[in-house]
């Protein structure tokens, strides 16, 4: 009888990186850093408020790259969130009139 190898079932993201970060966190990481970079460049905003910016972004690139919320990563769960909101939920009975 002949076997055929099955490969194993991952459901985790291979941890490419050091052995510690997938390439989805560090893509994250460095895209919050070059957006952040990027808003430090406007010139027309005091210093304050580019700091500020650099801060909000490079946050936002940790968050996606490092969070978990119910169990699933933060931008899954964005996804999932928003595609909730804008799916149709008002439901009707179909049959006589």
């Amino acid at each position: 009888m002949r076997s055929f190898p099955v490969p194993i079932q991952l459901d985790d993201e291979e941890r490419i990186i050091g052995g510690k970060l997938s390439l989805r966190q560090i893509l994250y990481i460095i895209t919050g850093l070059a957006v952040g970079g990027a808003s430090f460049g406007l010139v027309f905003l005091p210093v304050l408020a580019r700091l500020f910016l650099f801060f909000i972004m490079n946050c936002f690139g940790l968050v996606f790259a490092f969070v978990k919320i119910h169990e699933l990563r933060a931008d899954q769960y964005l996804y999932l969130y928003l595609k909730w909101r804008r799916s149709p939920r008002a439901l009707y009975l179909k049959g006589e009139n």
